[in-house]
């Protein structure tokens, strides 16, 4: 954003899916390294993953993005990349971080 200022506090943050590719997150490390950006947020395979954790607890590996969003639209049969999950996941947003937390142990 124009108006972002370091100096207030304002960060920049990247979220990227690494869909399994350890190439991309060997890039993505090195780019961290060099202050390009303040802080990567890392999804693997993809970023739908953390919109699973709002509808209950799993450790199931994924072998793709395409597997993650099969199992989304079990939950939201409508869901597109482009779609405004907010309104559907903000009443569960407690429930999804518990099982980010328990997930990432």
């Amino acid at each position: 954003a124009e108006d972002a200022d370091v100096r207030t506090g304002d960060m920049a943050f990247v979220v990227v899916d690494l869909d399994n590719n350890e190439d991309k997150g060997k890039e993505i490390q090195q780019l961290e390294a060099r202050n390009r950006v303040e802080k990567f947020i890392i999804s693997n395979p993809c970023f739908e993953v953390w919109y699973l954790l709002h509808y209950g607890f799993s450790t199931k590996s994924y072998i793709n993005a395409d597997a993650v969003i099969r199992e989304l639209k079990k939950h939201y049969s409508e869901y597109e990349k482009t779609s405004d999950m907010y309104p559907l996941l903000k009443d569960k947003m407690d429930d999804a971080i518990a099982n980010a937390e328990k997930l990432e142990k």
